[in-house]
């Protein structure tokens, strides 16, 4: 029996492309969006599909499907695509960061294939929620491997083809054309490592001022490094029409050293103030669960932080049609999340290590979740996908560590805050996510990248410099400037071990009992500030967060009534914790989940 496909890719918010053919051609229909650098040819849109459409024209089909498979890796950019031929043969892909997602389904004969999960979820005759993704998302605010919220719906992973074949008993198969796993470390000494380090980055924005330089650009500019490289390259290379941005309560340190860098490089900068008020107006606006949901697809919190910034820029006509340069996340890349655990040298940590260690970095939002996490299955998710015993890791323990981060937390978590500049009528580009950058970093000793150490010590030496030099004495967020050069190596035991989540839960338990965790509690509340950029807002209604308790706002979203008992065992006991006091990511993935449960629940799938 012959299988069938249905591809849904109607994005309200951003066009797919599409090849067009003539009724008399028998090659493959592309479809399309995003971007790439095939070698230093850079297409979007209509070119993007009609480039890889030429890959694998004028081919027999298994010809034509190898032809795109092997350009697919090539692709150096932000994209997604999906190639179908008129015998029913299928190949879908997205980016190595997973830029731009893509979902599927299968039910019964049928496969589909879209830009969203509800589309998908239409098509079902049943839908239920996998207790054990609902569980992940709660604690780390996003769905980890290729799972969804939903069973049955899984997702294209980052550096992942998907294939189908109408005449096949599985139909659906899918395989890995990119990993990021450090190894195979250069030779070189670290000032050739800062020479060509600092080759890459020219060679990388030489390419993105040619391709996006010509209309208006934004850098939501933070106290951080990452954003300032974007600014500071972008001048460097003479792009003229370009707003900097920041946001928060007014007179706050990112804000502030933002100002300084834009006025530093004669850029326009505009602040955008947040207060209890802004967040009030924002969260409660017609559009927000239609914005919640475009950028979560049940499978990653909605991303907040700028919203009220973009939405506003947009509205006043300061951002119109621009493409946005987020600065994330060079640092990851470069070390900075490197988990100094898994650092000891000579001590090859096995599997369980990695997993202790990646449970203890990220599924942090709500402490407490270790038991359920063990019952539903969350650690034994975690340990498929890590890769295979074989890995070498004595070379770089870290390695599977930094392999499941960028396949799971910067693909679904920071990536997909994109999602936010597309709802708002704006473009975006990710240049710190160079292929090149990406394969470099990979190949740099441990050593250079523990702290960022090679990167951080090529933006003081060699990039800010010259008509850039004004940018090395200005300080980042945490104090620290660039005109002192970084030396320090992996230190022999790492002065911060992570005790395992196991004993974490337990000594919790225990000074609860003796009533002296409530007593801690009610001493950060005395002490608590509010966020200095008012992310603590997001769920008090206009109120002064430090007088709103967590169990209040779970009471107004119905957390309690919606999700299963073994979630919300975990969060009853932090309700009576006030909004300062708890991650605001946090607040968030409870009542986004809720919200999740709630519209299943009623059979509402709009």
């Amino acid at each position: 029996m012959r299988h069938t496909h249905n591809i849904l890719l109607e994005d309200p918010y951003v066009k797919w492309s599409i090849t067009e053919q003539s009724p008399d051609e028998t090659g493959p229909v592309v479809h399309g969006r995003g971007y790439a650098f095939i070698q230093d040819r850079f297409v979007e849109g209509q070119g993007f599909v009609d480039a890889v459409r030429e890959s694998c024209l004028r081919k027999p089909v298994q010809e034509a499907i190898t032809a795109v498979k092997e350009l697919i890796p090539a692709l150096n950019g932000s994209w997604a695509l999906v190639v179908e031929w008129p015998d029913g043969h299928l190949v879908a892909a997205v980016d190595r960061l997973r830029s731009i997602p893509l979902f599927y389904a299968q039910h019964g004969h049928e496969a589909a294939l879209s830009f969203s999960t509800y589309p998908l979820l239409d098509m079902a005759d049943a839908v239920s929620i996998d207790e054990g993704a609902a569980l992940e998302y709660l604690l780390a605010g996003y769905v980890m491997d290729d799972h969804t919220l939903y069973e049955g719906i899984r997702q294209i992973r980052a550096g992942e083809i998907l294939e189908y074949d109408p005449a096949c008993a599985t139909q659906v198969k899918t395989s890995r054309y990119y990993r990021h796993l450090p190894g195979d470390y250069r030779s070189a000494c670290e000032q050739e490592l800062e020479h060509e380090l600092h080759s890459i980055i020219k060679r990388v924005f030489s390419r993105y001022v040619r391709a996006f330089g010509g209309g208006q650009l934004a850098v939501p500019l933070s106290g951080g490094y990452d954003s300032r490289l974007i600014a500071a390259m972008f001048k460097l290379y003479g792009a003229q029409n370009v707003l900097c941005y920041s946001y928060g309560r007014p007179g706050n340190t990112e804000a502030s050293i933002s100002r300084e860098v834009a006025s530093a490089l004669g850029y326009d900068w505009e602040f955008v103030e947040y207060d209890k008020d802004v967040w009030a107006q924002c969260m409660a606006k017609e559009d927000m669960e239609s914005y919640w949901r475009y950028c979560g697809q049940g499978t990653a919190i909605p991303h907040l932080q700028d919203l009220p910034a973009v939405a506003g820029l947009s509205q006043t006509g300061k951002l119109s049609n621009a493409t946005i340069l987020p600065g994330h996340a060079l640092d990851a890349l470069a070390g900075s999340h490197i988990p100094g655990e898994l650092c000891v040298p000579g001590l090859a940590p096995g599997p369980d290590a990695t997993v202790n260690s990646v449970f203890g970095n990220h599924f942090v939002l709500w402490p407490g979740g270790e038991d359920a996490a063990q019952h539903l299955g969350v650690f034994e998710r975690l340990r498929a996908a890590l890769p295979a015993d074989d890995y070498p890791a004595e070379e770089s323990p870290w390695a599977p560590y930094e392999m499941w981060e960028l396949d799971n937390r910067q693909a679904k978590f920071i990536a997909n805050s994109v999602r936010l500049y597309e709802f708002c009528g704006q473009d975006w580009a990710l240049p710190l996510w160079d292929y090149e950058l990406m394969d470099f970093f990979l190949s740099v000793p441990p050593k250079l990248r523990w702290r960022q150490r090679l990167h951080v010590n090529t933006l003081g030496d060699k990039v800010f410099r010259g008509d850039l030099e004004r940018l090395r004495e200005i300080p980042r967020t945490t104090g620290e400037v660039l005109t002192e050069r970084m030396t320090q190596d992996i230190p022999p035991a790492p002065n911060v071990k992570r005790q395992p989540s196991c004993f974490r839960s337990a000594l919790r338990k225990a000074l609860d009992g003796t009533g002296l965790l409530g007593m801690a509690h009610r001493l950060k509340a005395h002490l608590a500030q509010p966020d200095f950029l008012a992310f603590d807002c997001w769920f008090a209604e206009g109120k002064d967060p430090r007088r709103v308790s967590v169990g209040q706002v779970f009471e107004k979203f119905g957390v309690r009534t919606h999700l299963p008992p073994a979630l919300w065992a975990i969060l009853e006991p932090h309700q009576s914790l006030l909004l300062v006091q708890v991650f605001f990511n946090g607040v968030l993935s409870a009542v986004a989940l809720a919200s999740e449960y709630k519209r299943l629940n009623s059979g509402s799938r709009e």
